[in-house]
């Protein structure tokens, strides 16, 4: 584990820069004449989602391309818009390449239209076609009936859903001057503050759903409100719950080893809310100083991060156990060697990935935490990057200013 102490940060963050981006080359396929990316350097296809990851690593380490090759990567993009509805539709999506726990073919097409979203503008494009999709969430009984029939005892997933259809009324008001995706925006908000757990800053726990689960959900949640001007309740009882979930390695998955989703989540919370409640702020940093050194940790040799790369491998099978007490596996020639952890990016068997392997979600993820606690605490972390967060509020997204604004005004 790389160790923040006594180290040339500005000489380590050139070089992880540079690796990263040497890394992501090598996702990269040729496609019918337009830019591909795989999930990582072996995932036998690209798909529209790989495509966004790449381009979103690119702006986090303001490695852009050219005005040339992002007019390549832009209209590739715009070209999967449906004129009718406004989605981004991948042309790989099968729902027969679906396994049972995903979760369906439409989330997979709300979600490859709310990354593409995210690439079109970090690359300075707009979408060709309205996003009609969405009109149907103008209506505010419309938009409360969905929020109140979502399963909240899952708000990790559920809030997904609410980031997909926020972005895309986010994106009507800013892109479309629709003002009336604005005022059902504060509505969504309002929906939220009067279903808030009070105890914990959360949505989701009382009906059951994990402190870890009800975490992630926030993290989902939470740019809306700093983005639109305003503050979010509860971030002390926030803090709170989030610390209690760290776990020794400074990581915040049960098991160890980490997660690449969870501890963003994580990170983004405690960032946020140690801007939203200062007074937390230095217990915050020597928590997150933990936490670095984990995401750290989950940085491949190549170049790429991934999702958990030291987490515990499962136990061993009885069999195995007894060969190695009676020393069969030294005779037979057959040592212990750990299966690959292969899981599939939301249940679609296009994306699989090892954990212990980096992949394009991954290392974004984790870079994004490792920008986030450089630019809240400088001078302690990776200043010699120049890091570039996404102005939407959502994923990859990180904006001191509006968040001090939005309880400046409170």
């Amino acid at each position: 584990m790389t160790s923040i102490s006594g180290w040339n940060s500005d000489l380590f963050a050139r070089m992880l820069r540079e690796r990263v981006l040497a890394w992501i080359s090598r996702c990269q396929r040729t496609g019918k004449g337009q830019p591909a990316y795989a999930l990582d350097t072996i995932a036998p296809e690209a798909t529209v989602m790989s495509l966004c990851f790449a381009v979103l690593i690119k702006e986090l380490y303001d490695a852009l391309p050219n005005a040339t090759e992002r007019a390549e990567y832009g209209g590739a993009l715009q070209s999967l818009q449906s004129p009718e509805t406004g989605l981004f539709m991948d042309p790989a999506l099968n729902p027969d390449d679906l396994e049972p726990a995903s979760p369906g073919t439409q989330y997979l097409v709300h979600q490859t239209t709310y990354f593409a979203l995210n690439a079109l503008d970090a690359l300075g494009f707009r979408p060709l076609y309205p996003l009609r999709f969405a009109e149907s969430y103008l209506q505010p009984m419309v938009l409360e009936d969905w929020l109140q029939n979502l399963d909240w005892a899952n708000p990790w997933r559920e809030s997904n859903r609410i980031m997909f259809i926020a972005t895309a009324l986010y994106t009507m008001w800013q892109w479309e001057n629709e003002a009336s995706a604005l005022a059902v925006l504060h509505r969504l908000l309002d929906w939220l503050d009067a279903h808030q757990d009070s105890e914990t800053g959360l949505w989701g726990v009382a009906e059951g759903a994990s402190p870890l689960y009800a975490m992630a959900g926030a993290y989902h949640l939470l740019p809306f409100y700093f983005s639109l001007g305003r503050p979010a309740r509860f971030c002390d009882k926030m803090v709170e719950n989030v610390l209690s979930l760290q776990q020794s390695d400074g990581l915040f998955h049960p098991q160890g080893g980490g997660d690449s989703c969870l501890d963003v989540d994580a990170v983004g919370v405690l960032v946020w809310c140690s801007l939203a409640v200062p007074a937390e702020a230095d217990r915050i940093r020597v928590a997150l100083e933990r936490t670095f050194e984990g995401l750290l940790a989950n940085q491949s040799d190549e170049g790429g991060f991934c999702r958990a790369r030291l987490r515990p491998h499962p136990p061993k099978t009885w069999k195995r156990r007894v060969a190695e007490f009676f020393g069969l596996d030294r005779l037979l020639h057959q040592p212990y060697r750990p299966c690959p952890q292969i899981m599939t990016y939301e249940g679609w068997k296009k994306m699989p990935f090892d954990i212990r392997q980096p992949d394009l979600w991954s290392t974004w993820f984790r870079s994004y935490g490792l920008a986030m606690i450089s630019a809240r605490f400088p001078g302690r972390f990776l200043d010699a990057i120049p890091w570039r967060f996404r102005r939407l509020p959502g994923l990859g997204w990180y904006d001191p200013g509006a968040i001090r604004r939005a309880y400046e005004k409170a």
